[in-house]
C-alpha cells in the first residue's frame, strides 16, 4: 500500500500529540495531513468538501467528545476509515468503536496513547487493506423496490459465494458457507445491502429457495467431480416461521439427489423466539429429515442457552467479534473460551468465525474449536 496516496485527518485537542502523530505520518510517507484541534474543526473540513481516506481521532475531547463526533460523522455519511486514538480503557474504546459501527461508520481499529510509529503503520495498512466500499444508499442498503428485487431473483443476479470452513487441526476443508451476493454494475454487493429489503418486501422465502437451489446444484456438480462437502445456508426467521418450509426443502433435496446430511441450516439465535411454536416445528422437522442445524452468531443474542437446551442443534458458531477481540480484550477472551468449552461439552461442533490472524488460529486450536472460518483461511469466492 502506498501511504503517499492517503489523505489523513488527525483530530486531537492536545497540540503535542497532534504534532507527534503528524510527524510520524510524514515519516511513514503520508503527504496530505490535516491537523484539527477539535471535532468541530474536522467537521468543518469535511463540510468544505475535503476527500478524507483515513481519520484518526481522539475520544475524550472538550466541546464535542468521541461519541458525539461519531454521530455527526454518520449524519454526514462519512465513508472514510476511522481509527480511534485514546488513553481510555480497552472496554470503553471497544464500546465507542461499536457505537461507530452501529452508525454505519467504518471504524477499523484503535491505538492507545502514546502512539508508536510501528503501531500507526500497522493500523493504517490494515485499515486500507480491509476498507469497505462506500454504501450506495443511506443505511448501507440499496434503494430498490419489490419489483426490482423479484426481477433480480428471476434473472439469477443473486448468487452464492462460498467461504470454506476447515478442520481446526488439519486445515483440511470440511465444508462451505453460502453467502448471498448481488451482481451490480459496480460489482458484487453483500447481503447487508439487500437482504433487509428482501425481508421487508416479503421475499425472504423466495431468496432462500433461490440460494438453496443454486447450492444444491453446486453440491451435485462437486459430488460428480468426486468432491463431497457440506454446505451451510443461512435461514431467515421470516422463512423459518413458514410451516411449509420442511416440505419445500425435502422436495428440493429430492430433485437434486443430495443427501440431507450434506446441508447445514444456520439460524441466528437472536431471532429464534419471535414465534417459538412455529420455529420449533419447522426446525424439529428439518432435523428429523437429517438436515444439520447450526446456531449462528452465538453469544450475541439473549436466549442462547434456552435455544441449545430445547432445539436439536449440532453446530455452534462463535461470533467473529469475540474471535477478533480475544487477543487484546480479557472479557472477549473469557467469553470465547467459555463458549468453545460449553459447545464441546454438549457434543456440538464449534465453528469459530472471523479468524484473521495466526495468533487467533493458535488460540482456537488450544481451546479446542472444531472448525475455523475467516479471511486467514479464505475470503468468500
Amino acid at each position: 500500500m502506498n501511504l503517499a496516496d492517503e489523505t489523513v485527518v488527525v483530530v486531537d485537542d492536545d497540540l503535542l500529540v497532534l504534532e507527534a502523530i503528524s510527524q510520524q505520518l510524514h515519516a511513514l510517507g503520508v503527504i496530505r495531513i490535516h491537523r484539527c484541534e477539535s471535532a468541530n474543526d474536522a467537521l468543518a473540513l469535511l463540510h468544505a468538501g475535503v476527500e478524507v481516506s483515513t481519520l484518526l481521532s481522539d475520544i475524550a475531547m472538550p466541546g464535542m467528545d468521541g461519541p458525539q463526533f461519531l454521530r455527526e460523522l454518520a449524519a454526514l455519511k462519512f465513508r472514510g476509515r476511522i481509527v480511534l486514538v485514546s488513553g481510555v480503557s480497552n472496554d470503553l474504546m471497544h464500546s465507542i468503536g461499536e457505537l461507530g459501527r452501529s452508525h454505519g461508520l467504518n471504524v477499523t481499529g484503535f491505538i492507545h496513547k502514546p502512539v508508536s510509529q510501528a503501531t500507526l503503520r500497522t493500523l493504517l495498512e490494515g485499515a486500507a487493506a480491509t476498507a469497505r466500499p462506500a454504501a450506495p444508499a443511506a443505511g448501507g442498503e440499496l434503494a430498490v423496490d419489490a419489483g426490482r428485487l423479484r426481477d433480480a431473483l428471476a434473472r439469477g443476479e443473486i448468487q452464492p459465494f462460498y467461504q470454506p470452513k476447515v478442520d481446526a487441526q488439519t486445515l483440511r476443508v470440511t465444508g462451505v458457507e453460502a453467502l448471498a451476493r448481488w451482481r451490480q454494475p459496480q460489482g458484487w454487493v453483500g447481503p447487508g445491502q439487500f437482504v433487509p429489503a428482501m425481508e421487508s418486501a416479503g421475499l425472504a422465502s423466495e431468496l432462500f429457495d433461490a440460494m438453496l437451489g443454486q447450492v444444491l446444484a453446486d453440491l451435485a456438480r462437486w459430488s460428480h467431480a468426486g468432491i463431497t462437502l457440506k454446505a451451510a445456508v443461512n435461514l431467515s426467521m421470516d422463512c423459518a416461521l413458514r410451516l411449509d418450509l420442511p416440505d419445500r426443502l425435502q422436495a428440493m433435496l429430492g430433485r437434486s439427489g443430495m443427501a440431507p446430511g450434506q446441508l447445514v441450516i444456520e439460524v441466528t439465535e437472536s431471532r429464534l423466539m419471535s414465534d417459538r411454536a412455529a420455529a420449533f416445528e419447522t426446525l424439529s422437522r428439518l432435523s428429523l429429515m437429517g438436515v444439520m442445524l447450526s446456531i449462528d452468531d452465538f453469544g450475541t443474542g439473549y436466549s442462547g442457552l434456552a435455544q441449545l437446551a430445547d432445539l436439536p442443534f449440532c453446530e455452534l458458531k462463535v461470533d467473529g467479534s469475540f474471535v477478533r477481540r480475544a487477543g487484546t480484550d480479557a472479557k472477549a477472551n473469557a467469553i470465547l473460551e467459555t463458549t468453545v468449552t460449553f459447545g464441546r461439552s454438549l457434543g456440538m461442533d464449534v465453528v469459530a468465525e472471523g479468524v484473521e490472524t495466526h495468533a487467533q488460529l493458535d488460540q482456537l486450536r488450544q481451546l479446542g474449536a472444531s472448525q475455523l472460518q475467516g479471511f486467514l483461511i479464505a475470503r468468500p469466492m
